[in-house]
């Protein structure tokens, strides 16, 4: 795998987790990854998908939520459980 697309699924994996399964927009990944423009992320977006690794969830017209495939959003609360 392309290590520019595989930085950015590891960005994905850890922005999600960092922020409550909130998805990192492109322009966050663009600036995260050091790609050179918001249209080569759309690229490796696309090799991902292509790939199995993400989907995109579109809500509305100017909003789009990046699903992990096979990941699992739980929620934990203050006591750990």
């Amino acid at each position: 795998m392309n290590k520019n697309i595989e930085a950015i699924y590891q960005f994905i994996l850890a922005f999600k987790a960092e922020h409550d399964g909130n998805s990192p927009s492109i322009r966050e990944i663009k600036r995260a990854c050091n790609i050179s423009s918001t249209s080569m992320v759309e690229i490796y977006l696309d090799c991902l998908i292509g790939d199995g690794k993400i989907v995109m969830i579109n809500k509305g017209t100017n909003y789009r939520r990046i699903g992990v495939v096979g990941g699992v959003w739980t929620l934990i609360g203050p006591d750990g459980g």
